[in-house]
């Protein structure tokens, strides 16, 4: 990959999926992470680095999240 002088990369940080204790589903985390079923968590979300903040077609690393509880 060749990178330019000055050039911008976005990183996004995935966000941790919510626990529940009630008989509801977990959201899952900010950047794809997956929601739950009926007292399960929820998973957290990716983290990747882009060449644009708008298009997931400019990632070019990605990092995968855990699952939920």
């Amino acid at each position: 990959m060749s990178v330019t002088l000055g050039q911008t990369f976005y990183l996004y940080v995935g966000g941790v999926g919510t626990s529940v204790t009630t008989g509801v589903k977990g959201a899952g985390g900010y950047n794809g992470g997956g929601s739950g079923g009926y007292y399960a968590g929820g998973g957290g979300g990716a983290t990747d680095l882009r060449t644009s903040p708008l298009l997931l077609s400019s990632r070019i690393l990605v990092a995968g999240a855990g699952g939920g509880l």
